[in-house]
């Protein structure tokens, strides 16, 4: 038994061998699929069947993959990432970004259409753990691994103005 999940109907052998049905697994999903078959015996091997059609559901998609982040200043970070291997069968419609300091539960989700991400206004010499999650119509994906960032110290204020006092004389 051969399939084909693509548009240009190039099969790929799935199964070889004695019996007259098999279970065919780990399709992905929102995927159409063609199968055919092809007898054989000791004189030889038929043509291919002719072939049967089936698609299979489409579903919230994969986590987004090689989250990278890298700090812009000690305030801001710039966040990017590749979509799913596994849209779910549906175009990706928004990704949520989850960033929290280290350590702690409550952060802030923002919402984004693309692929990349400049965040402003964090803190200074402080660790942050950044996610991000794909969505498309039918749900939301698992997020991606945790990236820990910390953003770097920033130089200090200027000082104040010098207040310049005379020096007295002191006689002797």
């Amino acid at each position: 038994m051969s399939k084909d999940h693509s548009s240009h109907s190039q099969f790929e052998e799935v199964y070889r061998g004695h019996s007259s049905s098999m279970k065919c697994e780990n399709l992905s999903s929102g995927r159409s699929y063609s199968f055919r078959v092809q007898a054989f015996n000791e004189a030889g091997t038929s043509a291919f069947s002719l072939s049967s059609s089936f698609s299979t559901k489409a579903s919230a998609p994969d986590s987004p993959t090689n989250l990278e982040c890298t700090s812009l200043s000690s305030t801001s970070i710039k966040m990017s990432w590749h979509p799913p291997y596994h849209s779910g069968g549906v175009r990706i419609t928004r990704y949520n970004l989850f960033v929290c300091e280290e350590g702690k539960s409550e952060g802030q989700i923002i919402t984004v259409p693309g692929t990349k991400k400049t965040i402003s206004k964090l803190q200074s010499l402080t660790t942050y753990s950044v996610r991000v999650q794909a969505q498309n119509p039918l749900g939301k994906g698992k997020f991606s691994d945790v990236f820990l960032i910390t953003t770097p110290g920033s130089p200090p204020d200027s000082p104040e103005r010098p207040v310049i006092v005379p020096q007295r004389k002191t006689e002797s």
